[in-house]
């Protein structure tokens, strides 16, 4: 027996391929009005996470040309100053490490000098990348004695955490020319309500600093130590 084939009207095949080409590229056409990237396209990517990246990318300072690291969330033409990208001259300038980001917050760690070395400084900041508000700025510790050149903080970051409101942590190595009695290496917090010294001394393992809910913890004299970080 032969079996008959019921064939659908061309027009009902053109409208059914219609709706299926057309669907996705409308799919499509809603998602690339939002950017993939928010970064210009020459620039350099240093860090990224889910919401927001920071980038190496030149700029006009002063009417002079300078590398600088910005920032910006996803979906946005805003971009905001993060930090220096690396030191200007052998006379003075200002180099920042991007240290962690945490949604649309961005931690930095920069270390400048001034006068060829005669000043120092060591700071760390957090940027919230949506508006470009500095939320939190600090010193790395409190000034040092005077020596024989001006310096403020104690010294470069060698790690650091940061939390959802913007609170961080961080470890200061200080060089051996600005040492005092709180030995080489000391563990700050800063809050809303301030910075604070939560360790020092000579044993503190500067890499083994790690952040859990409202806790920091750090490894000194080979044991674990810890403090709360709200």
């Amino acid at each position: 027996m032969r079996q008959t084939r019921t064939r659908a009207p061309v027009g009902c095949l053109i409208a059914v391929l219609g709706l299926t080409v057309l669907a996705p590229a409308s799919a499509l056409a809603a998602v690339h009005k939002k950017p993939w990237a928010c970064r210009p396209g020459h620039a350099h990517l240093v860090d990224a996470d889910k919401q927001a990246q920071v980038y190496e990318t030149g700029r006009i300072e002063g009417g002079f040309h300078a590398e600088g690291i910005m920032g910006c969330v996803y979906g946005s033409s805003h971009q905001f100053f993060v930090g220096d990208a690396g030191p200007d001259s052998a006379s003075g300038g200002a180099s920042s490490s991007v240290e962690q980001m945490v949604g649309t917050l961005a931690a930095v760690a920069t270390s400048s000098y001034e006068n060829y070395g005669q000043v120092q400084r060591d700071e760390v900041s957090v940027i919230e990348l949506r508006t470009g508000r500095l939320m939190r700025h600090s010193a790395t510790g409190p000034p040092e004695p005077a020596h024989d050149y001006e310096s403020a903080g104690a010294g470069p970051v060698t790690s650091l955490v940061l939390r959802p409101n913007g609170d961080i942590a961080w470890i200061a190595a200080t060089p051996y020319q600005r040492l005092t009695s709180a030995g080489k290496d000391q563990v700050y917090t800063l809050e809303a309500s301030g910075q604070r010294m939560v360790a020092s001394g000579n044993e503190i393992d500067p890499l083994s600093l790690a952040l859990a809910d409202e806790t920091i913890y750090w490894t000194q004299a080979g044991k674990p130590d810890s403090a709360p970080l709200k």
